[in-house]
């Protein structure tokens, strides 16, 4: 199928478009990988888009299970400038308004006292996640998803705070499989996607999102009539 290059594959919108990157570049240091993906994208949805990715890549440098990975090291000096803009004045603030004082224990139940944490607005990283899927079902498919469907997100994180649910093993069970096809690597183990359609529904996919292979998602494209957790 030849690609629609005239169409922004997020809000379907016509006209002056440029190349939105899949996931955001700002987690790949310089020089980036060469195979960086880019879709089509409306100058609306790419600069709404831009401070969720700064969002983002904080929110994952800010975790200590990726902390000593070398390509965050290699980009957290880039994300440290970028933070002492003047325009990021108000980003600073509500990074800050973000922090808090939370009891911190060893992983076999020892108290250690009070520590500093960050409250994560999930909102916001799925407004990203979301993306990156749709971005991802048009270089899949050579097209945008249907506006009659919807991209319903989950953080393994949450997946494994439940693992005995019945939702829970389900959605495991679609993880599963879907890591058994082949996967697509960006970068030097920034960012790793594996996809799986299903057979009888042409939109509908599971896929499995790996940041710096530690931080990972799984997103499907569902009709809109399911209901699911976004």
């Amino acid at each position: 199928m030849v690609k629609n290059k005239k169409i922004c594959v997020y809000c379907g919108k016509t006209g002056k478009i440029s190349n939105d990157h899949i996931p955001p570049k700002n987690l790949f240091p310089s020089p980036r990988p060469s195979n960086l993906i880019t879709v089509p994208s409306c100058k609306e949805c790419n600069e709404k888009a831009s401070k969720d990715d700064e969002y983002l890549r904080l929110v994952l440098f800010m975790r200590s299970d990726i902390s000593d990975h070398p390509e965050v090291l290699k980009n957290k000096a880039k994300l440290q400038r970028s933070l002492q803009k003047p325009e990021q004045q108000g980003f600073r603030a509500s990074f800050l308004n973000s922090l808090a004082f939370v009891d911190s224990h060893t992983p076999a139940g020892i108290y250690l006292g009070k520590t500093n944490a960050f409250r994560v607005d999930m909102k916001r990283i799925n407004n990203v996640i979301k993306r990156i899927t749709r971005g991802l079902f048009y270089k899949e498919k050579g097209r945008r998803l249907p506006d009659n469907y919807q991209v319903c997100c989950y953080i393994f994180d949450i997946l494994n705070e439940h693992p005995y649910s019945l939702g829970i093993l389900t959605m495991k069970d679609i993880i599963t499989s879907t890591l058994q096809g082949k996967s697509s690597t960006v970068g030097d183990d920034v960012f790793r996607y594996w996809c799986r359609f299903a057979i009888d529904e042409e939109n509908s996919s599971a896929m499995v999102l790996s940041f710096y292979n530690r931080v990972n998602f799984l997103a499907l494209t569902t009709p809109n009539k399911i209901t699911a957790q976004n």
